[in-house]
């Protein structure tokens, strides 16, 4: 059954459908799910520590790995400011002494850990909840040009940008390819800006502290580049390849930390657009969200530590519930969806990101008009040059061993030749002869 339709059925059974979530969740209440585990919460920390300890160790010898490493730490602090965002756990500010250091938690969290305004990103984050997939939702809008120019999703926006922008519209042609590697190299820093710039219409509240946090996030990112990778290059090394250490460096950071982006947005986006107005409508939320499919053991749930909800249908239902308890009330939230028809998907992540690229490729517009016969030349350009690059070192040392093998072969023929070394009592006689021509003179 559609999204859409699923709704409509539901809403006829709604009464019915929220009178039963609401049995469920003082079951899940008085059951204990609502409270947080202290032992959840030290092993994040640690978690989030061996991150950063492997980034220390990594960043000198092999940057990109190292920074890479550093990012993961960065998704990590994301998860923890979802928390936060929503108050729960142990992010309630009822569990804190004062409000004041509530706050300074807070804020040391997202603006500081994740690189993103708290107050922002909060206020923005209920009209998601309220409004799911909607038109009032601002964190996914859902039009057919909400994404341009990194994306069109109808083909009437995409072909009216090409036919204005023939040149410019270049990685359009060719969306499917450069959709998302932009995105993991500009999501996370897009999100900073849009949040740092937002920061006076969503709260007059502590301005000038949410501004220096946020950018200290980044004056921390290149404190570390240059403790750990630019100081720790090697001594011989050259400005220039100290800049280009610091930059896969940079490059690895950011890719890792940016995945939040397409976990969220693959959350929801092959769900369509919901028509939905009402607030806080479960049914929609139901019908417009997909959980992600865990691989690894719940005794070692590191994928749940760096996606930022991984239960994402049952997060929707219970937003207050800390994440650690979304797994036990699953088979709850199943058995509900399944009484009332509505539909409950869970899909590998990759998974959803092939059936999106599938779903940007076919979009019909003109790929080799203006610009765009330059991409496939510019791809095998690339290519060849990280062939060339990577197999250089290759082919020089095995023609350096195949021109050592027949120096040795041409030195045997040499050697073969000598009067000396036809037999050992030639090679006597001469030295014998030799010694007394010595004595002799």
């Amino acid at each position: 059954m559609a999204c859409n339709e699923s709704i409509t059925a539901g809403h006829v059974r709604a009464p019915g459908f929220h009178r039963a979530l609401h049995a469920m969740e003082e079951e899940w209440r008085a059951a204990g799910f609502f409270e947080p585990s202290l032992t959840r919460l030290l092993t994040e920390l640690f978690f989030t520590g061996c991150l950063m300890f492997l980034s220390l160790r990594w960043s000198g010898r092999r940057p990109l790995l190292g920074g890479f490493m550093m990012g993961l730490a960065i998704l990590a602090h994301f998860r923890m400011a979802h928390e936060s965002g929503h108050q729960k756990g142990f992010h309630r500010p009822d569990r804190w002494s004062s409000q004041q250091l509530h706050t300074i938690a807070f804020y040391s969290i997202t603006n500081l850990g994740a690189g993103i305004d708290g107050l922002v990103w909060q206020k923005e984050h209920r009209l998601h909840h309220a409004y799911t997939m909607s038109d009032k939702d601002p964190q996914i809008v859902w039009r057919p040009d909400a994404l341009m120019p990194l994306c069109a999703l109808e083909e009437e926006p995409l072909n009216k940008f090409i036919a204005r922008h023939p040149v410019g519209s270049t990685l359009l042609r060719w969306q499917e390819l450069f959709f998302l590697p932009t995105l993991m190299l500009v999501g996370k820093h897009w999100l900073a800006y849009l949040t740092y710039q937002r920061i006076p219409s969503a709260s007059s509240d502590h301005i000038f502290a949410r501004k220096l946090l946020l950018s200290g996030h980044y004056a921390m990112q290149c404190v570390a580049m240059w403790l750990l990778v630019w100081r720790r290059s090697p001594h011989a090394a050259s400005k220039l390849r100290r800049l280009r250490r610091c930059a896969l460096w940079f490059v690895g950071c950011t890719v890792a930390s940016s995945a939040v982006e397409p976990m969220f947005l693959f959350n929801h986006i092959d769900t369509g657009r919901s028509h939905s107005l009402h607030q806080n409508d479960k049914i929609a939320q139901v019908c417009h969200t997909i959980n992600y499919a865990m691989r690894l053991p719940s005794w070692l749930p590191l994928d749940e530590y760096l996606i930022p909800v991984s239960y994402h249908i049952e997060h929707h239902l219970t937003p207050k519930m800390p994440d650690e308890n979304l797994p036990y009330i699953t088979a709850d939230v199943i058995r509900l969806t399944s009484k009332y028809g509505l539909p409950y998907r869970t899909q590998p992540i990759e998974i959803l990101a092939w059936d999106f690229h599938l779903r940007l490729a076919a979009i019909p517009r003109d790929r080799w008009g203006g610009a765009g016969a330059i991409i496939p030349i510019l791809l095998f350009g690339i290519v060849s040059a990280c062939c060339w690059c990577h197999g250089r070192p290759w082919l020089w040392s095995r023609s350096a061993s195949v021109g050592a093998v027949l120096h040795d072969l041409e030195y045997d023929e040499k050697q073969s030749s000598w009067p000396c070394s036809g037999s050992s009592e030639l090679g006597q006689g001469q030295l014998e002869l030799l010694k007394e021509r010595l004595v002799s003179n």
